[in-house]
C-alpha cells in the first residue's frame, strides 16, 4: 500500500497537467479524497480518534490547508 501511495503521489504531477485543471483545485480534491479514503479505516485503529464533528472539522481544515499553499 506504501508504494502504490508512493506512486500515485508521484504521478500527481502528470496528472495536473494532463487533467487541465488548476493545481490549486487538483489539490483541492487530492486532499478531500484522501481524507474520504481514511474515514472507514479509523474504526480499525486501536488509539482513541477524535468525535465525529471534530473530525469533520480536522479533515475541512486539513483541506483548506492543502489548497491555500
Amino acid at each position: 500500500m506504501l508504494i502504490l501511495t508512493s506512486v500515485l503521489w508521484s504521478l500527481s504531477g502528470v496528472v495536473v497537467k494532463w487533467v487541465a485543471i488548476a493545481p490549486v483545485a487538483f489539490a483541492f480534491w487530492r486532499a478531500l479524497g484522501a481524507g474520504a479514503a481514511v474515514l472507514p479505516l479509523l474504526p480499525l485503529s486501536k488509539h482513541p480518534w477524535p468525535r465525529g464533528v471534530w473530525l469533520i472539522v480536522s479533515i475541512a481544515v486539513y483541506t483548506a490547508v492543502v489548497s491555500l499553499l
